[in-house]
């Protein structure tokens, strides 16, 4: 290739790169919207909703790592800021009782009214609770409509003007 062909072409793989970088926000918004509704499709079908504070806490936040001359990753962290959290993603072992105030106060809210505060929170702290990791399953469910989401972005963001 002669040199200025070849600095046209440079350039243009610059310019292209630039674009790149530039969207990349956008993207990783795109696809964290997708991964946040799968979580919280998962979380509905799992019937796992007493007040709505945590199905309404899913967020997603994106992470964009990029280096002056490329961009490394987008990274989608998704997660949830209600304390209790852990418990509804994560399990509980069995050991100690959960207060019993906290496990009157999610009865009232199934509307499990047949149910004893004490005997429920006895019955979760020799037992423990089942970890039901929704943010894996929500993954899992999404994953291929994330890949198709950033692949059609990237290839827009990519075409040549």
């Amino acid at each position: 290739m002669s040199s200025s062909l070849t600095k046209l072409v440079e350039r243009r793989i610059a310019i292209q790169f630039e674009k790149l970088r530039r969207e990349a926000p956008a993207i990783g918004r795109s696809a964290g919207a997708i991964l946040t509704r799968a979580v919280k499709d998962k979380v509905r079908e799992a019937d796992a909703i007493a007040s709505g504070r945590f199905l309404n806490s899913i967020r997603t936040r994106v992470e964009i790592r990029q280096t002056r001359q490329r961009l490394s990753e987008i990274r989608l962290i998704v997660g949830s800021d209600v304390f209790y959290s852990r418990f509804v993603i994560g399990g509980r072992r069995p050991g100690k009782m959960p207060p019993v105030a906290a496990i009157q106060r999610w009865i009232v809210l199934k509307g499990l009214f047949h149910l004893n505060a004490f005997l429920v929170a006895r019955a979760i702290g020799r037992r423990g609770i089942r970890a039901r990791n929704f943010y894996e399953r929500g993954w899992r469910a999404s994953r291929d409509r994330i890949e198709a989401a950033v692949r059609r972005r990237l290839i827009d963001a990519l075409v040549l003007p």
